[in-house]
């Protein structure tokens, strides 16, 4: 017996399926078992005969043809007499924002523990809690061991760190400036060449500490 469909409902794995019509599955753009997750999917729907719509997220040309291959692999798998698989390939850089062209009503959201969404803020966001906190869609979390996803740097966090980065080289090329201005022969080359060294050691630290 399946639970009845709550718009904005949140569920996890080992829950029963709510009540859908299709079923849209969120496919992360990061190394997994297609064939391992395609089988567990499949499992899953052999009470349901309600058609799927595979869909993945791009955010450059390069990872396409990957993200073909890949929503390939699971539509072979999940294919069934009983019912259609398609699928589609979203270019932006946000899940919420884009989503909501392919949906329709009765459609039941899945994705995997570990998918994040690309947020403003300074943290990415589940995409599960992304989707039920905007969209008025249930949304089922499947608990997937096979896959680890990085998380995307919001572009607010990638301006942060690349804001720093920048005041750092003009503090320098100003400091640098004043040491050819007040100095000269082999004392303004070794205060240079600190001066590079601890310029490096700056970025270089600034970089692992903010990424």
């Amino acid at each position: 017996m399946t639970a009845k469909q709550h718009p904005g409902t949140l569920f996890h794995d080992g829950q029963p399926l709510p009540a859908f019509h299709r079923l849209v599955i969120l496919v992360p753009n990061a190394d997994l078992d297609e064939i391992r997750l395609a089988r567990h999917i499949r499992n899953m729907m052999l009470s349901h005969r309600a058609d799927i719509l595979l869909l993945s997220l791009v955010t450059w040309e390069g990872e396409e043809s990957l993200e073909r291959r890949r929503l390939t692999n699971l539509a072979a798998v999940l294919r069934d007499p009983l019912y259609k698989v398609t699928s589609k390939i979203i270019s932006s850089n946000h899940w919420v924002g884009e989503i909501q062209k392919n949906l329709l009503p009765g459609d039941l959201l899945m994705c995997l523990e570990g998918q994040y969404a690309p947020s403003w803020g300074f943290r990415s966001q589940p995409v599960g809690e992304a989707l039920v906190g905007r969209l008025p869609y249930p949304v089922y979390v499947l608990h997937f061991t096979d896959f680890k996803e990085v998380p995307r740097q919001a572009l607010s966090h990638r301006l942060v760190g690349w804001s720093v980065s920048i005041v750092v080289i003009l503090l320098f090329l100003g400091f640098d400036a004043r040491i050819v201005q007040g100095a000269g022969g082999w004392i303004s080359t070794l205060l240079l060449g600190m001066s590079l060294l601890v310029e490096v050691g700056l970025l270089w630290s600034w970089n692992n500490l903010w990424n």
